[in-house]
C-alpha cells in the first residue's frame, strides 16, 4: 500500500512538471509571437515615417526627357519666328527673348532682352510668326517692356480689317475678353455681312500699326447694347499665354 501511495505522489508530480514545461514552453513561443509582431508593426511605421520625411527618390530619365521636349518647342518657336525674314525685307527686324514677365500681369506686359542699344524704341510693334502680339511701351538701354494685345486696355485702339469673301469692313480692337480668350473689334456698322470665320488684319489706319498684320479670326458675332453696331469676339493664333520670343519691327517696317 505504502509502495502505491508513493507511486502516485511520483505521478502526480510527473505530471505536474509536464504542465509547467508545456506552459513555460507555450509562453517562449507566444512571447516570441509577440515580439515578430511588434517587430513587423515597428518596421511598417518606420517606412511610412521615412517616406513623410525623407526625400523621395529623384526620377531624373523622366526629368531629362521634360527638358527635352520643353528645349525642342523653344527651338521650333524660333525658328518659325527667324522664317519672318523671308516675308519681311528689312534690316530693321530685331528678335527678342522674353526675360521677365510679372505672375499678376501674366497677360498684360512682358520684358525683353532687347531695347535702345538694338534700335528699340516705343511704340514700335512686336509680332511673331502667328501675327501681331503688342507693341513697346517703354525701352531702357539693354531690355524693354512689351504691352501685349492681350492687355484688357481700352486705351489701346488699334484700327483692322474685317476680310470677308466678299467685302472688306472696318473696325477697331478696343479690348479682350479673358473668359473666351477673344480680341474684342468695336465700331462696326450693325448692316455689315461679316461671317464667322472672316480674316482680321490691321489696315495701317493711326500711323502706328503697320497694315496686314494677322490679327486672328472672327469666332463669334454679337450686337452693342444700343443695336446699332455689331461686336466681333475675335480668335488669335498667337499663344499670350506661353508665347517666348518676339520679332520687333523697326522704323523701316512701320508707315
Amino acid at each position: 500500500m505504502a509502495i502505491y501511495r508513493k507511486k502516485r505522489r511520483t505521478l502526480k508530480k510527473f505530471f505536474m512538471v509536464l504542465i509547467v514545461i508545456i506552459f513555460l514552453i507555450g509562453l517562449v513561443f507566444f512571447q516570441r509571437e509577440n515580439v515578430l509582431m511588434m517587430s513587423t508593426l515597428f518596421q511598417d511605421v518606420g517606412s511610412e515615417i521615412n517616406k513623410l520625411f525623407l526625400p523621395k527618390k529623384i526620377d531624373y530619365t523622366n526629368i531629362t526627357s521634360l527638358q527635352e521636349q520643353a528645349l525642342e518647342a523653344e527651338n521650333e518657336e524660333l525658328k518659325k519666328l527667324l522664317s519672318l525674314k523671308t516675308t519681311i525685307s528689312s534690316s530693321e527686324l530685331v528678335f527678342g527673348l522674353i526675360t521677365s514677365r510679372h505672375v499678376d500681369y501674366w497677360f498684360d506686359t512682358v520684358i525683353i532682352d532687347k531695347g535702345q542699344k538694338d534700335g528699340v524704341n516705343v511704340d514700335m510693334v512686336a509680332i511673331n510668326d502667328q501675327g501681331l502680339v503688342g507693341k513697346v511701351v517703354a525701352s531702357y538701354p539693354h531690355s524693354s517692356k512689351v504691352q501685349l494685345l492681350s492687355a484688357n486696355d481700352p486705351n489701346n485702339k488699334i484700327a483692322v480689317d474685317i476680310v470677308g469673301k466678299e467685302n472688306t469692313y472696318k473696325g477697331i480692337i478696343s479690348g479682350y475678353d479673358f473668359s473666351k480668350n477673344y480680341i474684342l473689334v468695336t465700331s462696326i456698322r450693325s448692316t455689315s455681312n461679316i461671317q464667322v470665320g472672316d480674316t482680321v488684319m490691321t489696315n495701317g489706319v493711326g500711323a502706328l500699326f503697320p497694315s496686314q498684320i494677322a490679327v486672328g479670326t472672327v469666332e463669334e458675332i454679337l450686337t452693342d447694347d444700343l443695336g446699332v453696331s455689331k461686336v466681333l469676339g475675335v480668335s488669335s493664333a498667337v499663344d499670350f499665354e506661353n508665347v517666348r520670343y518676339l520679332a520687333i519691327l523697326g522704323k523701316e517696317n512701320q508707315p
